[in-house]
């Protein structure tokens, strides 16, 4: 083995196009990595958030609403719970009226939160709407075990279910049984 005397000779210099490499490399580096971060702050603050859109579409996003309904939602969400898909008629009317009665302290919440924007009143009209139909078909069930479900219709002639399941930070779905009365609410419009 061959031992210097002194330090080892300095290695040869980079050629001119292979710094232009790392130049370039670092530079798209970074680009990505502020692509990354401003992607991340984009889905994970209030700057992907809004108030309502054009097409009048809502979302509601107030905080005094959410916590108002916060109970009436998981009381209605019990409820559902409750409905069987298969039961008798009677029992399933008697289990829509049940669900229809805690559903109607959604809108009553919401008509007490002084500061209720737009979003939440469509919201409220949406919820008023739907437990009116579902008292009826409850009402036709027990009358006929034959009658159909006639889902109302929502916002730009969607299903009012659809709109209505997504339109709250907090849990506030409908149920399944629920939703399976309109075959229309699970339709991706998108």
């Amino acid at each position: 083995m061959t031992y210097w005397p002194g330090y080892p000779p300095p290695t040869p210099p980079k050629p001119p196009w292979y710094r232009n490499l790392m130049v370039w490399l670092w530079v798209y580096v970074g680009l990505a990595a502020v692509g990354v971060v401003a992607f991340l702050v984009f889905v994970f603050s209030d700057v992907g958030t809004f108030e309502g859109w054009e097409d009048g579409y809502y979302y509601v996003e107030q905080d005094s609403v959410n916590s108002a309904v916060l109970e009436p939602c998981r009381d209605m969400a019990r409820a559902g719970r409750e409905i069987e898909i298969f039961a008798a008629p009677a029992e399933g009317a008697e289990a829509l009226h049940r669900f229809v009665t805690a559903g109607r302290a959604i809108p009553d919440a919401i008509n007490e939160v002084d500061d209720a924007d737009s979003g939440a009143l469509q919201w409220r009209d949406d919820w008023i709407t739907l437990l009116d139909a579902l008292d009826s078909y409850a009402d036709d069930l027990a009358a006929d075990p034959k009658a159909e479900f006639a889902p109302p219709d929502g916002l730009n002639s969607d299903s009012l279910m659809f709109d209505m399941s997504w339109v709250s930070d907090i849990e506030c779905e409908l149920p399944p049984a629920i939703l399976a009365l309109d075959p229309g609410s699970t339709d991706d419009p998108w």
